[in-house]
Formats: C-alpha cells, sequence, structure tokens
C-alpha cells in the first residue's frame, strides 16, 4: 500500500496544487491521507464553505484519488460536515475515533488536542483526565450550522479529556491520523521551546504500538528539532510540519503482511528505518 500524508494545509491553493503535482508523479498511490486543518484560519465559517465548493471539490475530482481525513482545531464542523456529504466517485471518509477498513488494513483517527490560545474550541479538551482547564473570556463553540455560542464556566470538566477518549481507538487500527502529536518528543517543539503535544496521545500509542501514527498541528516541530519522524516503541511518528513557501508531506509505502519499506519526506528526503 502507498500512501501520501499531508496536514495544515489551512486552504493554501499553492499546497493544494503542489499535492497534485507529487501526486502525478508517484505512481500507484492509493489513498490520500489528511491530518487536520485543511481549511483558513477564519471566524467566518463561509469562508470555508466557499473553499470546499471553489477549490477542494475540484481537488478531489482531479486526483481521483480515496481521501482519509480528521478535522483539526482550525476547521468548523459544518465544513467537515459538508466534507463528508460530497458526492464523489473516489472514498472520502472522516476518521473521528473510527475504526475504518482500507484495503487491508484498520485506520483510526483522533482531532481533538490539547488547550490553545485560539478562542474557538470545537476540537479541543483536557489532555488527561486530572487537568483543569478553565475556558477564558472569548473562547466560543460552534454549531453543526455554523452559529457560535459561548463556552460554559463545566464545559471542559464535562466533556471527556483526550486521556478517556483515546482508550476508544481500535486496538486492530494499524494506522493512526492524530492532528495532536504525542508529547515530549520531537514532532511537538514550539517556538518558544515548549513541548505542545498530547501526554494521554504518548501513553497510549506506548500502549497499542500501531505501525505508524501520523500527525500534524505544530508547524515549526521538524525544523526546530530536525526530525519529522519519530519512534516511541516500534510506533514510528510523523509530523511532516508546514511551510507556507513548499508542500510538506510524507510518501509511505507498507507491503500486505504490514511491513513498514518506506518513508519519504517531499523535501527532507528518506527517513532510514
Amino acid at each position: 500500500m502507498k500512501l501520501i500524508y499531508a496536514s495544515d494545509l489551512h486552504g493554501d491553493d499553492h499546497l493544494y496544487n503542489e499535492l497534485i503535482t507529487i501526486l502525478d508523479q508517484e505512481k500507484d498511490v492509493d489513498a490520500l491521507l489528511l491530518g487536520g486543518d485543511l481549511f483558513a484560519h477564519t471566524r467566518i465559517v463561509t469562508d470555508q464553505l466557499q473553499f470546499i465548493d471553489n477549490c477542494f471539490l475540484q481537488f478531489a475530482k482531479e486526483i481521483k484519488l480515496d481521501i482519509l481525513f480528521i478535522p483539526g482545531n482550525n476547521d468548523w464542523p459544518a465544513s467537515i460536515m459538508k466534507m463528508e456529504q460530497l458526492a464523489l466517485p473516489n472514498i472520502i471518509q472522516q476518521l473521528h475515533l473510527k475504526s475504518y477498513r482500507y484495503k487491508n488494513m484498520n485506520l483510526s483517527g483522533y482531532p481533538m488536542v490539547p488547550h490553545t490560545p485560539f478562542h474557538r474550541k470545537d476540537y479541543e479538551a483536557r489532555d488527561l483526565e486530572s487537568d483543569a482547564i478553565q475556558p477564558q473570556e472569548g473562547d466560543y463553540l460552534s454549531s453543526a450550522s455554523g452559529t457560535i455560542k459561548p463556552i460554559p464556566p463545566n464545559y471542559f470538566l464535562k466533556k471527556p479529556s483526550i486521556e478517556e477518549q483515546v482508550r476508544n481507538i481500535d486496538p486492530k487500527s494499524r494506522i493512526w491520523l492524530c492532528h495532536t502529536p504525542p508529547y515530549g518528543g520531537k514532532l511537538d517543539i514550539s517556538w518558544e521551546q515548549n513541548h505542545l503535544g498530547s501526554k494521554a496521545l504518548t501513553n497510549q500509542i506506548w500502549k497499542q504500538q500501531p505501525i505508524l501514527s501520523l500527525h500534524g498541528h505544530i508547524h515549526e516541530a521538524p525544523m526546530l528539532s530536525g526530525c519529522w519522524v519519530d519512534k516511541i516503541g516500534e510506533s514510528y511518528c510523523i509530523n511532516p510540519g508546514r511551510n507556507a513557501k513548499q508542500l510538506y508531506a510524507a510518501i509511505i509505502e507498507l507491503d500486505e503482511n504490514e511491513i513498514l519499506h518506506t518513508l519519504r519526506h517531499t523535501v527532507f528526503g528518506n527517513f532510514k528505518l
């Protein structure tokens, strides 16, 4: 199986166009995996809905590939709902705590990230069950129609934590798509030299040991750490990063026995397994 993985495209037309070029160059690609933050940052949901109509739909038709994706914290739920309703001949499947059988392999996805300074909180949660988070002034949620409402003071305490939710990832899933990177390694380092990933996800990867865990969210981490691949036990974890000037994506090849053969970055080249 040959897969192309990208994250944090943020509605940049030229990055989607570069992705088309990569997909044209690569032979026998089975599917495109997208790790969230598909659309531009905006407080107006119609900006993202128009991008789907004007750009993403044409992109999906042109590549003629199956698309498996998760939302990111930047994506409006209304936009994700519209994505799922697209009428395409190819598969377009959201993986949100779903185990999805694709060809000979199970995949699962998880979009939630730990607390961020951004105000829309649709895809945020406490990381560990013991964490305590209070909404800040200006924080809000959105509905499926795109209307917004303030967050109740006890919202995060009532909402299941990432720790509680990732326990539900199917242990048979061999590839995970998770917008947040795991905490404390090479894939979650910020410009401020802080680790911003999920401790709960790190723990769950140690426990379940998928072949691959694919991430994004922290754009700069691969450039700051010098690594776009990290290992947790025997699991290979990937954050290709984001650069507004050129496409950062990973080419992944596995055989029918779930053996990983190739990891290659569109900019940084081959990773030695």
